[in-house]
């Protein structure tokens, strides 16, 4: 299982972090294989805060911060009933979103700075 699905697992909650093209590279840095007492957030010198809402702390400089809370994980296993993955169904209890994105008296969100980042690059169009 990896550290992500383990520490829901172990915790029920986590930050779900949606970040811009800037910080693309940096991220998808953070799914390399490590061990468990190794940091992604140290070792890719990532800063973080507290949470709002949540013990776990989110990063900094994200486009969007969903702190979430897991109502149910079913692990998923091959043909073979080796584990392949595992499927959470997790409930948002706090958003942040970078501060030029959010139009608070309006309840507005510049959905242009809200670029799909999971992955790899993807190309949308926003009217």
């Amino acid at each position: 299982m990896k550290d992500t699905a383990q520490n829901l697992v172990t915790t029920g909650e986590g930050v779900i972090h949606i970040v811009d093209q800037a910080h693309l590279a940096q991220m998808n840095q953070t799914a390399a294989t490590l061990t468990p007492d190794e940091s992604e957030i140290e070792i890719n010198r990532l800063e973080t805060v507290p949470a709002q809402t949540i013990s776990t702390p989110r990063l900094v400089d994200v486009t969007v911060a969903l702190e979430v809370k897991v109502q149910s994980h079913v692990p998923l296993n091959d043909d073979d009933g080796q584990p392949m993955t595992d499927l959470f169904m997790l409930e948002v209890v706090h958003f942040s979103f970078r501060d030029d994105l959010l139009d608070e008296d309006k309840y507005y969100v510049d959905a242009k700075g809200l670029i799909p980042s999971v992955g790899s690059p993807v190309a949308i169009t926003v009217r």
